[in-house]
């Protein structure tokens, strides 16, 4: 049986939606340049000692086009969550959850590695299979927000529209609710 996912209204409980996800996002970019930053230049610095280790090379360079590809789309979902456009936010939304398959990936193979009949310390493989629960929890909980911050820019409408008022079709002005009678009703299109 299908269950909805549930939509969010808070970030981490108390922050507004869009808040608490510009926020995360403006941390993980620091984070992430940081990185790329950190990588280049221990790329620079290995560049004269390391002639007979291609692949190492090769599988550097992917990591840091994944590590570039992850700063442009933070930006783009910066931009989109400033200016409230879906169509950015959407694009991120597909990312995250490539990301999340990759991370996924990333800890299959890392904890395969530590399964190998090489011997490797217990708390080793216990530390690195905590880390990338937590990483696929943080990502998980992060697509939900960005989900329910998606369905509420969707849905976001500043018309109020009443039922049996005279004359009134459309949207309502706030004069106009509060003189309502008892027996008409007021249905708002927005979530809050």
């Amino acid at each position: 049986m299908l269950e909805e996912v549930p939509l969010c209204k808070k970030c981490c409980v108390c922050i507004p939606l869009r808040y608490g996800l510009l926020t995360w996002v403006y941390i993980k970019l620091i984070i992430t340049i940081f990185i790329f930053l950190t990588l280049v230049l221990s790329l620079y610095e290995m560049n004269g000692f390391c002639y007979g280790c291609t692949l190492f090379l090769i599988f550097f360079v992917i990591i840091l086009i994944f590590v570039l590809t992850d700063i442009i789309l933070d930006i783009v979902f910066i931009v989109g969550g400033h200016l409230k456009n879906v169509r950015l936010l959407t694009l991120f939304y597909r990312y995250s959850f490539v990301l999340a398959v990759v991370t996924i990936m990333l800890g299959v193979l890392s904890l395969l590695v530590f399964l190998l009949p090489v011997k490797v310390p217990g708390l080793l493989f216990s530390i690195n299979l905590a880390i990338y629960s937590i990483a696929l929890c943080i990502q998980i909980y992060f697509i939900l927000l960005l989900r329910s911050e998606i369905i509420k820019l969707r849905s976001n409408c500043s018309y109020r529209y009443v039922k049996n008022a005279p004359g009134s079709e459309g949207s309502v002005h706030k004069e106009e609710i509060d003189g309502l009678k008892e027996n008409e009703h007021v249905y708002e299109n927005e979530m809050s």
